[in-house]
């Protein structure tokens, strides 16, 4: 079950940012193996592939840009270890797609069904295979390129934490 509830204020530094989305992606990989999982009840096996689907169709496809488009060109060229792992990262990036794809058609599916086993055992799958997928992506990022970003200096953190901050807001309903 989703529990509403106070979360902790989010980090305003750059990299304590990107540490909370990694933490953010592992939570929802379990949610969705969680869901896939035999046993809940199918309101909270619903209300957990809502949650699952709101984020890998929201959340990540925003972390990758902040990566891809933000952090990539300003670090690229800072050292041959950083850019063999951008370079990687890229590429894992694009490995994952498919992968998020097809986790979010079997959290679909469960959702509108939710007793149905092998619908929740492909969600379940689906979800294992992403995080044995991620895992090392994320370590990597974590061990070699969020160190190095120390590396810009405070005034182009800044101006990517302002990247961030305009591709998440929510543009005004028009009229």
């Amino acid at each position: 079950m989703i529990t509403l509830g106070r979360r902790p204020p989010a980090p305003t530094d750059l990299v304590g940012h990107l540490l909370a989305c990694h933490g953010r992606i592992r939570e929802f990989v379990a949610l969705a193996a969680r869901a896939g999982s035999t046993g809940g009840r199918d309101a909270e096996v619903v209300e957990a592939c809502v949650a699952v689907e709101r984020y890998f169709e929201r959340a990540l496809p925003l972390h990758v840009q902040d990566e891809e488009q933000s952090i990539l060109p300003r670090l690229h060229g800072r050292g041959a270890e950083v850019d063999e792992s951008l370079r990687t990262m890229e590429a894992q990036h694009r490995v994952h797609g498919p992968l998020v794809d097809e986790l979010l058609v079997a959290s679909r599916a469960v959702r509108g069904a939710p007793g149905e086993p092998p619908r929740r055992e492909r969600l379940r799958l689906a979800a294992v295979q992403l995080a044995a997928e991620f895992e090392p992506h994320l370590a990597l990022e974590e061990r070699i390129i969020f160190p190095a970003i120390g590396l810009l200096g405070a005034e182009i953190e800044a101006q990517i934490r302002s990247e961030q901050r305009a591709r998440r807001e929510v543009p005004p309903l028009s009229r």
